[in-house]
């Protein structure tokens, strides 16, 4: 993008007012402020960003989260280091990180796990079922969610 800068010279005996006119003025053409120093004002183009409807969204820059999701469906038992190298060899990069994240749900769809963690969870905290069923806190807390947004499971 192109990013223009603009230098305006305040005049000595220029009062408070017209100096702000001008300042609106040159806002209103796409400049901001950026700084003032002495009689100098120094303005820059202001960046204009997408409107969200013309943004993709972040996850799927490359359009190929539906590829790599079906890929994590298939191998969901595979570590994430694993499954990185197999998005890698279909051309697809990922983080261990989002791999992650969109597996613990595949892994929990349709399992007594979350079943039974939903069970728990209401009488117990998440520290004491992450005890008692080896998971992190963090996981009991997805599965919680994943659990209470089911609409299948009946609670």
């Amino acid at each position: 993008m192109n990013v223009q800068n603009l230098v305006l010279e305040i005049g000595e005996n220029e009062s408070a007012a017209d100096v702000q006119t001008r300042l609106n003025k040159a806002a209103g053409d796409g400049f901001f402020l950026v700084n003032v120093v002495g009689r100098l004002a120094f303005l820059r183009t202001t960046v204009m960003q997408k409107k969200p409807e013309e943004r993709r969204p972040l996850s799927n820059v490359d359009g190929k989260e539906d590829v790599a999701l079906s890929i994590i469906r298939d191998h969901v038992e595979d570590s994430c280091t694993k499954l990185e190298q197999r998005l890698a060899e279909a051309g697809i990069k990922r983080s261990v990180n989002w791999i992650g994240k969109k597996r613990l749900p595949m892994r929990a769809e349709g399992t007594k796990l979350v079943e039974s963690v939903a069970a728990m969870t209401p009488v117990m905290s998440s520290t004491a079922v992450a005890a008692t069923t080896g998971l992190s806190r963090s996981a009991v807390n997805k599965m919680r969610n994943i659990a209470l947004t089911d609409k299948t499971l009946s609670h």
